[in-house]
């Protein structure tokens, strides 16, 4: 009957979002040569996941199930994706933090994430690095992961961490340069410090005879190696090269070396005491976990609600689940007598 239909349809919709899900990561995971038994073992332990992370989140297991299938659809070695320690519970507490979706949180971790090749074990420890960052920072989590969209490929190039490059973006958030203005900014600067154009790099002798000319330190980027200086010995040199020099002047010296885009990034960088970067990323990590945040922010009642309306979505899930083999077997006779 009509009321009987009413009554089940929440129950057969969840379980059949939950199968669509599912059937995504299954076309994911299959391979040529790989047996059904292996095939199913995998799914069986995907499904798993996603109903053990939806008991501590406030989502249901067809949401961790997307983040799962993000992270496969990357490359990501199933092991690495499921269980407490994987990629997908990781995505999930960022998610949770940053109320954010979770498959955008997932595929703003992939994005970010692959330039440095992170590995699948590392994403726990890169979920943990972004909030801290933000913690220590005056921005938000997706406007860390926006503006590393431009400015992971050229950092990773020149072999940046990825966490001296999401302390960059948080630093320069401090300025003003938040999200992609503050990864455009960054990713101007770091390809002038390579000297640029035969043109900029002549500018950059003339500068440095100006400044050693005013008791200053020159601006050199690389050590007698010719291998770049890490970032704090970069700043530190911006830092003494810059001290004989106004304000003003210190503006128009940056301009011409990183070009009006990576001077406002440069003139950030080079600020001492409580916006230095020293004094950030001291902050960074004085930063409470991602555990402890997950458990302080599923305190909260609304927390708790969401929490349990995706535990419940999960359950009808899971009820419903036989159903829709019969259900579908049925609706495809109709079709067919049609």
């Amino acid at each position: 009957s009509a009321y009987m239909i009413n009554k089940i349809r929440p129950g057969v919709a969840a379980a059949g979002e939950l199968q669509e899900a599912m059937i995504d990561v299954k076309m994911n995971l299959m391979e040529s040569g790989k047996n059904a038994a292996d095939l199913n073992k995998e799914l069986a332990e995907v499904r798993r996941t996603a109903v053990d992370v939806s008991k501590v989140a406030p989502f249901g297991a067809k949401e961790v199930v997307d983040i799962e299938n993000v992270f496969l659809k990357a490359g990501l070695k199933i092991q690495d994706v499921v269980g407490k320690r994987g990629a997908a519970y990781a995505a999930t507490a960022l998610a949770t933090l940053s109320k954010e979706l979770p498959e955008t949180i997932a595929e703003s971790m992939v994005m970010m994430s692959t330039p440095f090749n992170v590995k699948g074990s590392q994403f726990g420890e890169l979920a943990d690095f972004i909030q801290r960052v933000d913690a220590a920072s005056a921005t938000t989590i997706p406007e860390l992961m926006e503006g590393m969209k431009y400015l992971s490929g050229t950092a990773a190039a020149m072999k940046l961490s990825w966490q001296d490059t999401l302390k960059l973006q948080g630093l320069v958030a401090q300025s003003g340069l938040r999200g992609s203005m503050g990864g455009t900014s960054l990713n101007a600067f770091l390809i002038r410090l390579t000297g640029g154009t035969r043109g900029v790099k002549h500018m950059l002798l003339k500068i440095n005879a100006m400044l050693e000319g005013r008791g200053a330190k020159p601006l050199e980027f690389f050590d007698k190696q010719g291998k770049l200086k890490t970032i704090p010995a970069i700043i530190d040199n911006m830092r003494q090269a810059m001290k004989k020099l106004t304000d003003q002047e210190k503006m128009v010296v940056m301009q011409r070396v990183f070009g009006d885009e990576g001077a406002r990034a440069a003139i950030a960088l080079i600020k001492e005491g409580d916006a230095s970067w020293e004094s950030f990323g001291q902050s960074v990590e004085r930063a409470a976990d991602i555990t402890k945040k997950m458990d302080e922010r599923l305190k909260g009642l609304n927390a708790n609600i969401k929490a349990l309306a995706g535990t419940s979505k999960t359950t009808l899930a899971a009820l419903f689940d036989p159903l829709l083999a019969p259900l579908a077997k049925v609706l495809s006779m109709q079709r067919r007598c049609r």
